[in-house]
């Protein structure tokens, strides 16, 4: 934040005075930010490190899903596969191929997808503050906003 201010102290200024782009921003720290990290360390506990991980990279489907949508662009063969092989595999990461049981716990399949979907929104909600405004000042103060709601969290 220190950074996006020295970078230019009219921008933030003028930044910290539009009401409009404050409520955007809000609403970026707490769901694109601080949910997306907590819902992701949520997985990591229920799961483990990798399957997390795995489970949060289903994001790009729900980014080109939005996309498709907002475009009014239906989407390209290879991007259809893609979605396919994205869901395809994980369905084999959650069940091992087994279709009548889970191989993570469904505590875990929900925080990993919940992250996917968060961080989705981590990349699409700030689209039109960094256009506006740029990526250091946004993202700055928005893990400021972020951290400071995790604080009650972290048991400090």
């Amino acid at each position: 934040m220190v950074l996006a201010y020295s970078t230019g102290k009219d921008k933030t200024l003028a930044f910290l005075k539009d009401r409009k782009s404050l409520l955007s921003l809000l609403i970026f720290a707490l769901i694109g930010l601080f949910l997306n990290q907590f819902a992701y360390l949520s997985a990591i506990q229920e799961t483990n490190a990798g399957t997390a991980t795995v489970l949060q990279y289903v994001c790009p489907v729900g980014v080109l899903i939005y996309s498709c949508i907002k475009d009014k662009v239906a989407p390209t063969l290879a991007e259809i596969i893609s979605i396919g092989l994205a869901i395809g595999g994980t369905f084999l990461i959650a069940t091992h191929g087994e279709l009548d049981q889970l191989s993570v716990t469904p505590a875990g399949l929900f925080w990993g997808l919940f992250s996917a979907l968060t961080y989705a929104l981590y990349i699409i909600l700030p689209i039109a503050l960094i256009k506006k405004w740029g990526s250091m000042l946004v993202i700055g103060v928005g893990m400021v906003i972020s951290g400071v709601v995790a604080i009650p969290f972290t048991g400090v």
